[in-house]
């Protein structure tokens, strides 16, 4: 059966006078905007995520350590765990933006690791500290 203009069955491929388009091919300004926003929270959590996974990374380091430190004397392993940050190529901290706390107890190691990024947008800067504990058995 040949479609006419006047047809109104589903699938027509002829608009009747005053019948709305559709949403085919159409774009509201609305999408646009959620577009935007979606984009601009992406990209602020991806600034903020950069960090904490350098914090992971570094973490993961320290403690992989943990066992060497065992023999050795506080300064030996302030200065260890000063040269793992200076040398960490996703850190990139100097000796003054990390300040570290090793105590040894009886049978333990504990260090406390302060350090701070920034983290830098468009308008704004944020200033992210992290503070790893780590505890470890000394023999």
């Amino acid at each position: 059966m040949k479609k006419t203009s006047g047809d109104k069955r589903e699938g027509s491929w002829l608009r009747l006078p005053g019948q709305p388009l559709g949403n085919r091919g159409e774009m509201a300004a609305g999408c646009i905007f959620i577009l935007l926003v979606f984009l601009a929270v992406g990209y602020v959590g991806y600034l903020f995520a950069v960090p904490w996974f350098q914090y992971n990374n570094f973490e993961s380091r320290i403690s992989e350590m943990m066992p060497y430190y065992r023999n050795h004397d506080a300064e030996y392993i302030q200065e260890a765990i000063l040269s793992v940050a200076a040398k960490d190529f996703d850190l990139k901290l100097k000796d003054e933006q990390v300040k570290v706390v090793v105590n040894r107890a009886k049978n333990r190691v504990i260090i406390d690791i302060k350090y701070s990024k920034v983290v830098t947008l468009p308008f704004y800067a944020h200033t992210v500290t992290f503070k790893p504990h780590l505890t470890g058995q000394a023999y």
